[in-house]
């Protein structure tokens, strides 16, 4: 069964950028569609995730 998740980060620019991808790349190996939801306090998403496969406006202050 392939799971719909939502993860919310604290601060996409940040720290909390990275651990929120780590979370959802381990979701997604686990057959999980996942969402990420967060706020971005800075110019960008730090550090850019490799292979950039978000959409919908994120990484882009607002």
């Amino acid at each position: 069964m392939n799971k719909k998740i939502s993860v919310l980060a604290p601060d996409l620019s940040g720290g909390g950028g990275t651990r929120v991808y780590l979370i959802a790349q381990v979701l997604q190996q686990l057959n999980c569609q996942v969402t990420v939801y967060g706020p971005i306090f800075g110019w960008e998403i730090y550090p850019t995730p490799p292979g950039n496969k978000y959409s919908g406006g994120i990484g882009q202050r607002q």
